[in-house]
């Protein structure tokens, strides 16, 4: 979920500048083009079963996706 309340980033109030590698990039739109980006490239991702924007659901963007069994995050310096 995507809360502006809870969104503690450098930049979280400024737009998104597409041009900065570094910009400001969180929320279910970035979410979204992402996903359609690598899905379309091939890339496994995680499938979507909901994205809702309305905030009539929850007072917070939303995306419910598939749930991916794998390493912890503790455990992925032992992949490396």
């Amino acid at each position: 979920m995507w809360s502006p309340a809870e969104n503690h980033w450098p930049g979280a109030d400024e737009p998104a500048d597409d041009a900065d590698p570094l910009a400001h990039a969180s929320g279910l739109a970035f979410f979204a083009a992402a996903h359609r980006r690598l899905t379309a490239l091939g890339v496994r991702t995680p499938r979507v079963h909901l994205l809702d924007g309305s905030r009539t659901r929850f007072p917070a963007d939303v995306a419910v996706v598939e749930d991916v069994t794998g390493p912890s995050g503790e455990n992925l310096e032992a992949l490396l």
